[in-house]
Parts: structure tokens; C-alpha cells; sequence
């Protein structure tokens, strides 16, 4: 697997949809599909010093790794096992290790939940440019229009 590829799918999948991950509404209806037994198997925790973790897993799991990627906390080793952690005030409140093989199911489960999402899309048309814009909350996307 190459890591600048896992690396890619971490920052679309949790740093760009902001709006779904950082609202705990939003992210529960989200994070329900996602197996939490098998989180918790999947990343080692080794160090924590945050109490909310375990009180909310799932949320909180991906918030902190969420939080470790935008900072880039993480670093691959030579076995190609990622190692995330965050910092508050120049010390490590949260680390954890996984293998590449378990942060791509990981991630495979967040690109599900995301690609699964129903939201409601505005289109608009453009009779200059021939093409219309979908619109999802704050995003765009340009599409040839129907003719």
C-alpha cells in the first residue's frame, strides 16, 4: 500500500468534511454504522491522558484522530504502521498505533458513512456556461447540464 495514498484518503476523509465530524449531532447519526468493537481492537492506545475517550469512543476516536492529521501528529515507522498523537500545551495528551491494513478498514468504514450520507442538494443552472452546481452545504460541484 503506498502511504502517501493512505495519507491522502485520511485528510479527505476526516480533515475536509469538517462540518460532519466536528458536530456531535451530525457525527452520531454518522459514526453509528462504524463497528466501535473493532475500533477499539484496531488502534493500540498508548498513551492517554484524555478522559472523554472512553465516554464517547467512537466520536471521540475520530475527533482526536481528525484533530492529529490537520496538526500532522502521525508519523509511519518502518514496519508502514501509523502512529497518531496530539498535543496540548508541548505535552502528548493522546498516541496510538495502527497497522496499515487496519487504518485502511478503518477508513473504508468512514468512506462508506460518508458516501452514504442523504443530504439535501440544491441545483442550481447556469444557462451562460451550459453547466450547473450542486450544491452540499458549503460544497460545490460543476457538472455538465442537461440539455
Amino acid at each position: 500500500m503506498n502511504q502517501a495514498h493512505v495519507a491522502s484518503l485520511l485528510y479527505c476523509l476526516l480533515i475536509v468534511p469538517k462540518k460532519i465530524w466536528i458536530g456531535k449531532d451530525k457525527a452520531h447519526s454518522a459514526l453509528n454504522k462504524i463497528d466501535e468493537k473493532k475500533q477499539r481492537e484496531s488502534f493500540h492506545i498508548q498513551r492517554l491522558k484524555d478522559p472523554d475517550l472512553d465516554s464517547d469512543f467512537k466520536y471521540n476516536l475520530l475527533h482526536i484522530l481528525r484533530n492529529s492529521v490537520a496538526h500532522a501528529n502521525y508519523q509511519i515507522d518502518e514496519n508502514l504502521d501509523f502512529t497518531f498523537w496530539n498535543e496540548f500545551a508541548g505535552k502528548i495528551t493522546f498516541r496510538c498505533k495502527i497497522t496499515t491494513a487496519k487504518l485502511m478498514l478503518f477508513l473504508s468504514e468512514v468512506g462508506a458513512v460518508l458516501a452514504n450520507l442523504k443530504r439535501k442538494t440544491l441545483t442550481v443552472a447556469s444557462p451562460d456556461s451550459g453547466q450547473k452546481a450542486a450544491l452540499f452545504g458549503e460544497h460545490c460541484v460543476l457538472k455538465a447540464a442537461p440539455k
